[in-house]
């Protein structure tokens, strides 16, 4: 399963419905689950979407998901990084395009991209990497392995958001 999730806020994010579409397409025998407040999409065959999830919820798709893509939204990278044992392709929100309010998650998704943590995607025109990215789970995505600094990251981000 694909599990896509671009957060609940109220900017539109075109470039990720298009690329939405693209991949029901692309992976027409798998199921894609995606969270998205403002898409215009609607579920069919393998595409199954949601305004929102309950966190229960959420948790169940990210530890189900073979591949998680998700906008830059940090709770969302560390939920998954800690629970899913993938590497998340991360396509943050560009605020050039209005997708937010500031480039907070470009800063963030490359932070962590120096770091090993994530595959990060600024822009869509690159999508057969993307594609493969997908495409090659057992080159991408090496569930229950350990990431360099993997722990001493998860300590920090929770020491952060604990204080």
């Amino acid at each position: 399963m694909i599990f896509i999730t671009v957060g609940t806020t109220d900017f539109p994010f075109a470039r990720i419905d298009r690329f939405v579409s693209r991949i029901t397409k692309e992976f027409p025998k798998e199921k894609i689950v995606y969270q998205s407040k403002t898409s215009k999409l609607r579920s069919a065959n393998n595409l199954k979407i949601y305004k929102e999830l309950k966190y229960p919820n959420f948790l169940k798709h990210i530890k189900e998901a073979r591949v998680i893509i998700t906008h830059g939204g940090p709770a969302t990278i560390f939920l998954s990084l800690t629970n899913s044992g993938s590497k998340p392709l991360v396509i943050p929100r560009k605020e050039l395009l209005k997708e937010h309010v500031s480039d907070h998650q470009v800063e963030y998704a490359k932070y962590l991209k120096k770091r090993g943590y994530v595959k990060v995607v600024l822009d869509l025109e690159s999508l057969n990497e993307t594609l493969e990215y997908i495409n090659n789970p057992s080159r991408n995505h090496k569930k229950n392995s350990r990431y360099p600094e993997r722990e001493r990251l998860v300590k920090k981000l929770s020491q952060y958001i604990n204080s």
